[in-house]
């Protein structure tokens, strides 16, 4: 641990440096997912099963203490308990266990662009994400003759990572107390069953989670979360320079380097120091 002194105060520097992105993990007694199979053989059959949610967020944020902006990095959502779904056609029944289900981040190491947080709120759009787990299953009667007729067993399993799920949006809420982050997400998770026979069925997840973890140092003038200082920095610290007197509010809280509760030059003099170029 170190200071940089300049003027009057010092900004302290960390370090491990900067809080770089931030692991969530999800409370599987806060969270559930209503998981969905409809099929259409012969007509449209759905049936339901709740579940209790595990797994973990990765985000970043621009600002700790009060983000403006924040970034998906990963995440996993792992169905904790299996998943009973049986569907009755009258002629025959469909009756299956999904057996470690999981739900992961489809393009790991490229997190997505930041989104705007406005009022602790924010959306994800477009979410890239893939599926994993076995859904065994035995269709008897009818439906066992159908499904021969489609070219699948009567007693089998569907190898779930075969689903091609829809991209993802993702709405949420994020809020701050000291160094501890919570995050909920509400999402619908959706794709066919068999993407070769889109119209045999769908596969559908509606889930409500919560996420807790904790933020880790801050690198003074860091206000993007980046983990470095540089101009993308600058523009936003111009932003919040409103000088003496005026309280520095939401993500220009992190602007305010001498913790005055304003961002003025003598802040302005700390973010020279931490400046690391472009």
């Amino acid at each position: 641990m170190r200071s940089l002194c300049f003027g009057s105060f010092a900004v302290l520097l960390v370090s491990t440096a900067a809080a770089g992105p931030i692991e969530l993990q999800i409370d599987p007694t806060q969270s559930t997912a209503d998981v969905e199979l409809c099929l259409t053989i012969i007509s449209t059959v759905c049936d339901t099963d709740t579940t209790p949610v595990a797994g973990s967020v990765t985000v970043s944020l621009d600002c700790p203490i009060a983000p403006g902006d924040i970034s998906l990095h990963d995440f996993v959502f792992q169905l904790a308990e299996n998943v009973e779904l049986n569907l009755s056609f009258g002629i025959g029944d469909f009756d299956s266990i999904g057996y470690d289900v999981e739900v992961t981040y489809a393009d790991p190491g490229n997190p997505l662009p930041p989104v705007v947080v406005t009022d602790n709120a924010f959306a994800f759009t477009n979410v890239p994400a893939q599926v994993t787990g076995l859904l065994e299953y035995e269709a008897t009667r009818t439906v066992c003759t159908i499904f021969e007729s489609l070219g699948y067993g009567c007693i089998s399993e569907i190898d779930l990572s075969t689903i091609l799920l829809d991209p993802l949006d993702m709405d949420g809420t994020i809020t701050i107390s000291g160094n501890d982050v919570t995050v909920t997400l509400d999402t619908i998770i959706s794709g066919p069953i068999d993407p070769k026979r889109p119209e045999t069925g769908v596969f559908t997840l509606d889930a409500t989670m919560l996420a807790r973890g904790t933020a880790g140092p801050v690198w003074p003038g860091d206000l993007t979360g980046d983990d470095r200082v540089d101009l993308d920095d600058h523009g936003r610290f111009v932003g919040c320079l409103a000088g003496p007197g005026t309280a520095a509010i939401g993500a220009c809280q992190c602007a305010d380097l001498d913790e005055d509760d304003d961002v003025d030059l003598e802040d302005f003099a700390g973010f020279q120091v931490a400046f690391e170029g472009s």
